[in-house]
Parts: C-alpha cells; structure tokens; sequence
C-alpha cells in the first residue's frame, strides 16, 4: 500500500494496528462487485464480521458506516433498508 493510502486510513483508524488496517482494506471488493450488493448481503458481510471474525460491536460499527458512505456518496446508491445484524 503506498504511504498516502496508508496515512490516511492511519488518520481515520488511529486505534487500529497496522495489520488490522491491512486486513480490513484487504477485504473491501471492487467497486463493481459493491453496486451489485443489495442490503441483504451487506447485513451478511456485518453479521459475518461478529461470528466469523469475532471483531467488536465498534468494529462492525464502523465499517457499515464505511459500507453506507460508499453507497450514499461514491456509488450514489440507495443498499435499501438493512435488517438486523447480529453483533
């Protein structure tokens, strides 16, 4: 990852190691594959986080806040309402 990407997510993720931070950019797909998500799948991909990858509340917090901008201010996309996710 080049430094600035690198210092920027550092900015935004100040509590988070290095290899966190690695992992989490690791898994975010191709744009392409996100406009064809539909709020089921990003619920999947949250509950998924708590039961898979045993991350916290504030984790999972902060990456479907991740996942809604993405969609509300790059993609200008509408992911529909989300159902409950487990946490």
């Amino acid at each position: 990852m080049c430094t600035d990407k690198r210092e920027r997510l550092r900015q935004g993720y100040a509590h988070l190691e290095e290899p966190e931070i690695e992992r989490l950019v690791a898994q975010v797909p191709p744009l392409d594959y996100a406009r064809e998500l539909g709020a089921e799948e990003i619920a999947a991909y949250i509950t998924s986080l708590a039961v898979d990858q045993a991350v916290s509340p504030s984790t999972q917090n902060q990456a479907l806040a991740a996942i809604l901008f993405l969609y509300r201010e790059v993609l200008r996309a509408d992911p529909g309402a989300l159902p409950d996710v487990v946490r």
